[in-house]
C-alpha cells in the first residue's frame, strides 16, 4: 500500500511518498531543500522550504523515528524510519 503523507508546511506544499516499507523521498513545490551532513559525510538532517525541519532521530508524528537520510541522485531525499507508527497501529487493533 502506496502512502503519501503531507508535512506541516507554511507557504509550501511538502510530503513524503512511499518508496517501500518504512522509507519515503521527499517532494517539495520549491526546488531548493536545505540539508545538513556530520564529519562522516552523512546527511543528518533536511529542512524543505517551509519547513518542517527533519533530523535523523527525530520523530515525525504519525509516522516514526527517523533513522537514516540519504540523497539519491535523480530522485531527491528518503528518509528511512525506524518504525512505522501506522503498521504498528494496525497489528495492536488487532
Amino acid at each position: 500500500m502506496e502512502r503519501k503523507i503531507i508535512l506541516p508546511s507554511r507557504n509550501a506544499n511538502n510530503w513524503l511518498e512511499q518508496v517501500k516499507e518504512n522509507s519515503y523521498v521527499l517532494h517539495s513545490e520549491l526546488d531548493f531543500v536545505r540539508c545538513g551532513y556530520d564529519k562522516d559525510g552523512s546527511i543528518y538532517f533536511v529542512d524543505p522550504p517551509g519547513g518542517p525541519y527533519l533530523d535523523v532521530g527525530g520523530i515525525l508524528e504519525n509516522v516514526g523515528a527517523i533513522k537514516s537520510i540519504v540523497h539519491q541522485k535523480g530522485r531527491g531525499f528518503i528518509i528511512t524510519f525506524d518504525n512505522d507508527l501506522s503498521s504498528k497501529q494496525e497489528k495492536e487493533s488487532f
